[in-house]
C-alpha cells in the first residue's frame, strides 16, 4: 500500500485584483466575477471551517494600493502591490466577514511576484511538518508579467515542496491541457492569452494534481454538500495470528473504521454574558460542570472523594464494589491483536448477525513481507469463498470480542473487511407467527409481486438521460439531519443574525417528495406505477362485519365503567349492604404520597401575618407538636390503625440541625422535641438560615423559602415567648435589605404581605410595639425598635454579589 496522504492542509488563497479586473467588471457589469471570486473563496473557508477544523488557511491580495508582505520588508524594492490580508493559520468567521471588505483598487500586479509571496508564506509556516499544500489561484490573467525570468525558480520551487496549483480562471480561453499547451505564434496573441499559456505550462510542469478551473464550475462545487473530512488514522494495530505459541504466524496490519455512524454535531454551553463583555473570547465564554455529593439524609453535609465508592442495583438492594473489585471483575484479554479461531462458508455468516460498524484491515504502509504474506491469505478467502473468524483484542488486556472478515480484492487494493460478531447476550430471539395455510397468496398474487420488486431495482433505475444506473448510493446520499444543520451554522457564519433557512433542495430531493420530478427516486416510481396498480387489484379487500357477540368483545373497558351510574331509579346502596373491602396489606405508597401531600403544606410555612389599618393580626401559634401527620381523629387517612402505620412509615431522627433543603419542616420538628429544650437552639439556627438564603439566593431564586423561614420564625418566637428576640432580627434582617440592592426586593415582598413586627397587643408585657408602629415599620425605611447584638454575616462573600450588581 502507497503512503497514507497527510492530515492536515494548508492552504493560500491568492486572489489577482489588478488592473485589468476593474477594466473587466466596468466592461461587463452583469458578470460580477469579484463577487463570484469572494463567494469561493468564502464556501472554501467555510468548509474548512465545519469539516476539517485540522486546516490552515491564508489570504493574499495582489493588485492593492499598500504593500503589506514579509518578502517586501526585506526587500522593499520589490513584491510591490501585494498584500497578506490572512496568516496561515485555522480560518474563523471573522476571517470568513473579512473578505466582504475586499474590492478591486486597480493596483499594478505580478503574477510571478505574487506566486513567489505564496510559497514563501507556505513555507515559513509549514517548515518540515507532514502538511498537504496547495495555492488557489484566482486571476484574469489580463496585467503583463515582468518577472519572467524568475519562472524557473518558481516552478521548481513548487515541485521540491510539493505545491499543488489549483488556477481558477476568469473568461480563460483555453480551458483544455491540449488548448493550453499548443504552440502558437506569441505575436499574434494578447498579453492575457500569453498568461494563460504561461499559467498552462506551470500547471503541466509542477504535478501533484495542478489543474486550471473555470471561475463558475468552482463556485459550483465549492457550493456542494459536504461531509467532513476523516483523517486516516488506525483504529488499533496488531498482528493476525495463526496457530499459538512460538509456532503460530503473525502479519502485522493496521486497523481502519470503514463506516461508522456519524451523530449530529454535539453543542457546547458558552456563557453568553461572557461573551459580549469579553468579545467572544473562548477561554472567557467557556462553562465548567462542577459536580458535587451529598449524603441522602443529609442534605447539609458533602462527602467526599475517599468516601465515595461505585455500585449495582440489584433490585432494591445496591451492591457496592470498589475500584479493586473492579480491577478483579475486569477480564483481561492478552495482549491486542486478531487470533484466527477457523473459517466457515460465506453464506454460514448472517449480515443481520453483524454488530457496529465495518473495519478494514491492511497490511502497514511500506511493510514488502507483510504485504506478501497478506495477499496470499485473501487470494486463498477469495477463490474458497470462506470467512475467517477472528478473536479481536482491540487494546492489551482489553474486552476481547468475535468478529468476522471477508476479502475485498480490486485492482488497487487487497483488504480485509471485518465486522463485529454477538455474543448469546446479543441476540434477541423472538418468535413470530408463521403463515397459515389458507393465508398463503396464489400463483397469480406472486408473480405480480416479483414483477413490482424487479420495476424497484434500484440498480437499473433511470438517471437523467434516461439510461439504468444505480441510485441512492451512499456516497450521493446524505443525512438530512446533519446536512441541515451543517446548511444553517454555515449562514451564521456569515451572518450572525441569519434565520433558520429551508432545507436545501438538493437534500429535499432524496429524504422528501418521493412523487417530485426532482426527487432521484422519480423515476423508479413512474416505472413502478403500472406494476403497483396491479398489485392492488390483485389483493381485493373487502370489509368484515362483525357480529354482536365479537363487536362487545373488541370494546375497549375503562375500570370506571364497571358500575352503573347513580340516579334516582339506581340509587346508592345504604352503607350496610356495601362491600366492605377484603382484609390485606396496607399499601405504604399510597400513605407516604398523602403524606407528602401533607407535609408539602406544612413546607409553605402557613399563612402570612397579615396587617391592616385597623391593626395587626398574627398567625396562630402552633400546636405543641408541630407534626404535620394527620391523626386518627381527622379522618384524612385510613381508619383501624392506618394513621399508627403511616408514623412508623414517616419517623424521622430527631433534628439537631436546620437545613436549607426543609428549614420550615426542620425548625418546627426541633422546636418540638421533647428530649429537651431546643427552642433557642432552633430560633438562633433559623435566623442563620435566613441570612445563608439571601446570601446565596441568585436573583429571586430563594426568596420564597427565605420568607417561608421568616413566618415560621414568627409564629414560633410569638407561641414560646420569645417575641422581643424575633423583633430584634427582623429589624436587623430589614436594615441589612435596605442597605443592599440585591437585597431590597425581598423586604419588598415581606412588606407586601405585611409580616412585621409582633405587637403588645400579640405578646402583652413582652413587647411594647403598637399596631401603629408595627404598620409605619413595614411602610418605612424607620427602625422602631431597638436591634440586639446582630449575629455577625460574612462581609467578605456578601460585597462579592453586590459587586455582580
Amino acid at each position: 500500500m502507497s503512503k497514507p496522504p497527510p492530515m492536515k492542509e494548508a492552504v493560500v488563497l491568492l486572489w489577482d485584483l489588478g488592473r485589468s479586473v476593474k477594466e473587466y467588471e466596468t466592461a461587463n457589469p452583469g458578470e460580477n466575477v469579484v463577487d463570484k471570486c469572494r463567494a469561493t473563496m468564502a464556501e472554501l473557508m467555510i468548509k474548512k471551517i465545519q469539516f476539517s477544523k485540522q486546516d490552515e488557511v491564508g489570504v493574499v491580495v495582489t493588485g492593492t494600493r499598500e504593500t503589506s508582505n514579509s518578502l517586501n520588508t526585506v526587500a522593499p524594492s520589490q513584491y510591490k502591490h501585494i498584500t497578506t490580508l490572512e496568516g496561515i493559520r485555522r480560518p474563523t468567521c471573522d476571517s470568513v466577514r473579512k473578505l466582504a471588505t475586499v474590492q478591486p483598487e486597480g493596483g499594478s500586479t505580478d503574477l510571478i511576484d505574487a506566486l513567489i509571496v505564496a510559497s514563501d508564506l507556505l513555507q515559513t509556516r509549514v517548515r518540515k511538518l507532514r502538511y498537504r499544500k496547495r495555492i488557489f489561484l484566482f486571476t484574469l490573467a489580463g496585467d503583463p508579467v515582468n518577472n519572467k525570468e524568475d519562472l524557473d525558480s518558481v516552478v521548481s520551487s513548487f515541485h521540491a515542496q510539493e505545491i499543488t496549483l489549483i488556477i481558477v480562471g476568469i473568461d480563460f480561453k483555453y480551458l483544455t491541457p491540449e488548448a493550453g499547451l499548443l504552440e502558437e505564434e506569441w505575436d499574434d496573441m494578447t498579453t492575457k492569452e500569453m498568461n494563460e499559456k504561461v499559467l498552462w505550462h506551470i500547471v503541466s510542469t509542477v504535478k501533484h494534481e495542478s489543474l486550471v478551473i473555470p471561475l463558475d464550475v468552482a463556485l459550483q462545487r465549492v457550493s456542494d454538500i459536504s461531509t467532513r473530512t476523516v483523517a486516516q488514522r488506525t483504529v488499533t494495530r496488531g498482528c493476525i495470528e495463526f496457530g499459538e505459541g512460538s509456532s503460530a504466524l503473525k502479519i502485522p496490519t493496521f486497523v481502519y473504521s470503514k463506516t461508522l455512524r456519524a451523530g449530529m454535531p454535539s453543542l457546547r454551553r458558552v456563557s453568553r454574558k461572557a461573551r459580549v463583555l469579553d468579545g467572544g473570547d473562548r477561554s472567557a465564554c467557556k462553562v465548567d460542570i462542577e459536580r458535587r455529593y451529598f449524603r441522602a439524609d443529609d442534605p447539609e453535609r458533602e462527602v467526599p472523594e475517599a468516601q465515595r465508592v461505585k455500585s449495582f442495583r440489584y433490585g432494591c438492594t445496591v451492591v457496592p464494589f470498589n475500584e479493586f473489585d473492579e480491577k478483579i471483575l475486569k477480564f483481561d484479554g492478552g495482549v491486542k491483536g486478531f487470533r484466527v479461531l477457523a473459517f466457515v462458508p460465506t453464506a454460514a455468516v448472517r449480515r443481520h448477525h453483524m454488530l457496529q460498524g465495518t473495519m478494514c484491515l491492511a497490511p502497514p504502509p511500506g511493510d514488502q513481507e507483510a504485504s506478501n504474506a497478506f495477499q496470499p491469505f485473501l487470494q486463498a478467502m477469495y477463490e474458497t469463498n470462506v470467512t475467517v473468524l477472528l478473536r479481536v483484542v482491540r487494546r492489551n488486556y482489553g474486552e476481547p470480542v468475535l468478529c468476522a472478515g471477508w476479502p475485498h480484492i480490486t485492482r488497487n487494493k487487497s483488504v480485509l473487511y471485518m465486522a463485529e460478531l454477538p455474543f448469546c447476550e446479543d441476540l434477541r430471539k423472538y418468535e413470530f407467527k408463521n403463515f397459515a395455510a389458507d393465508e398463503k397468496p396464489s400463483d397469480q398474487q406472486l408473480a405480480v409481486t416479483e414483477e413490482l420488486i424487479k420495476s424497484m431495482d434500484l440498480m437499473t433505475a433511470l438517471d437523467d438521460d434516461e439510461l439504468e444506473s444505480e441510485a441512492v448510493k451512499p456516497r450521493d446520499t446524505y443525512n438530512p439531519l446533519i446536512a441541515y444543520f451543517s446548511q444553517n451554522v454555515r449562514n451564521r457564519i456569515v451572518r450572525k443574525d441569519a434565520p433558520l433557512a429551508p432545507l436545501d433542495a438538493k437534500i429535499a430531493a432524496t429524504c422528501s417528495c418521493w412523487a417530485g420530478d426532482e426527487n432521484v427516486l422519480a423515476p423508479l416510481f413512474r416505472k413502478a406505477t403500472p406494476h403497483a396498480d396491479r398489485l392492488k387489484s390483485a389483493f381485493s379487500v373487502k370489509p368484515t362485519r362483525l357480529t354482536a357477540a365479537e363487536a362487545n368483545s373488541r370494546k375497549r373497558k375503562y375500570w370506571f365503567a364497571d358500575g352503573a351510574p347513580v340516579s334516582a331509579a339506581n340509587p346508592p346502596l345504604p352503607a350496610a349492604k356495601r362491600k366492605k373491602p377484603a382484609p390485606g396489606p396496607v399499601h405504604l405508597d399510597t400513605l407516604a404520597s398523602s403524606a407528602g401531600k401533607h407535609a408539602g403544606a406544612s413546607e409553605g410555612g402557613g399563612s402570612s401575618s397579615s396587617l391592616s389599618a385597623g391593626g395587626v393580626r398574627g398567625n396562630a401559634p402552633s400546636t405543641a407538636t408541630g407534626s404535620s401527620v394527620p391523626t386518627e381523629d381527622d379522618g384524612s387517612f385510613l381508619s383501624g390503625g392506618g394513621a399508627n402505620v403511616l408514623s412508623a412509615v414517616k419517623k424521622r431522627p430527631p433534628v439537631d440541625k436546620i437545613s436549607t433543603v426543609a428549614p420550615v419542616r426542620d425548625f418546627r420538628d426541633m422546636v418540638a422535641r421533647k428530649d429537651g429544650d431546643f427552642v433557642d437552639v432552633a430560633v438562633m439556627g433559623m435566623k442563620d438560615v435566613v441570612r445563608r438564603l439571601l446570601r446565596d439566593s441568585i436573583g429571586t431564586l430563594l426568596h420564597e423559602k427565605a420568607e417561608a423561614c421568616v413566618v415560621a420564625l414568627r409564629d414560633v418566637c410569638l407561641a414560646e415567648g420569645e417575641a422581643h428576640s424575633f423583633n430584634a432580627f427582623l429589624s436587623e434582617l430589614k436594615a441589612s435589605c435596605l442597605a443592599s440592592a440585591r437585597k431590597q426586593p425581598f423586604w419588598h415582598r415581606l412588606a407586601a404581605k405585611r409580616v412585621t413586627l409582633i405587637t403588645q397587643q400579640e405578646a402583652p408585657g413582652e413587647v411594647s410595639v403598637t399596631p401603629a408602629e408595627a404598620l409605619s415599620f413595614v411602610a418605612t425605611a424607620e427602625v422602631l425598635a431597638k436591634p440586639a447584638a446582630p449575629a455577625v454575616e460574612k462581609p467578605v462573600e456578601d460585597d462579592l454579589f453586590d459587586a455582580l450588581d
